[in-house]
């Protein structure tokens, strides 16, 4: 963006813009957009002097009187608030236009679930002291088959590629195969389990190995 000498620059219109001090910061808010903008001392200065008449350099030339600082320092300080009020949308080159709120639904991206982290269950073989979720033998063994595979139908239905299943010990989980099928069963899904490795050797290991490997991860 070029910000020239003859540049003016537009706040939100008075009867939407609310000021309040807070900590020792100015907290600009523009009911109607949303939207809010936080200055210190000399930012809330410069800013103040945007009023939609005054041309950029009339501001800088104003600001150094009233500092006392080089016209220099003085167009880079109100350069950077000029282009932050800019980049925030609470400063812009023409005057702001009445506006109703139209609701929070209307400012929401209506995106896809992208990934989905699934609690299978807080039962471990092991019971380590610095567990973030304290597992151990006697944990939870989580949810029953069926809402789980319902769980990841559900999060299919909403966008979902990457699942990760953690714990406690997911592979502690007799059913843990059938979940895994679940989420593979959607040829784009692939799966992260986050496991100690402990429970692998033996049967449960020949049962990843006819998996596809390309889209089921162990992270140890």
């Amino acid at each position: 963006m070029r910000l020239s000498h003859d540049t003016v620059l537009h706040p939100p219109a008075a009867t939407r813009h609310d000021k309040a001090r807070i900590n020792g910061y100015t907290m600009h808010v523009d009911r109607e957009a949303p939207n809010w903008f936080a200055t210190g001392a000399a930012g809330t200065e410069i800013l103040e002097r945007f009023d939609g008449t005054r041309r950029f350099g009339q501001v800088v030339a104003d600001y150094a009187a009233a500092t006392g600082h080089e016209f220099a320092k003085a167009w880079h300080h109100v350069d950077a608030i000029a282009r932050d009020g800019l980049r925030q949308k609470f400063l812009a080159h023409e005057p702001a236009a009445p506006a109703t709120y139209a609701g929070r639904d209307a400012h929401l991206r209506d995106e896809p679930l992208r990934e989905l982290w699934i609690h299978t269950n807080n039962s471990c073989n092991l019971a380590c002291r610095h567990c973030l979720v304290s597992s151990g033998p006697d944990g939870d063994r989580g949810m029953p088959t069926g809402r789980v595979l319902e769980v990841i139908r559900d999060a299919r239905a909403l966008g979902t590629k990457r699942f990760y299943f953690t714990g406690g010990e997911p592979f502690a989980r007799p059913d843990l195969f059938e979940l895994i099928d679940g989420v593979l069963a959607d040829p784009e899904a692939d799966l992260a389990i986050l496991t100690n490795g402990m429970l692998l050797p033996g049967a449960r290991m020949g049962e990843l190995a006819r998996r596809d490997r390309k889209r089921l991860r162990l992270q140890i």
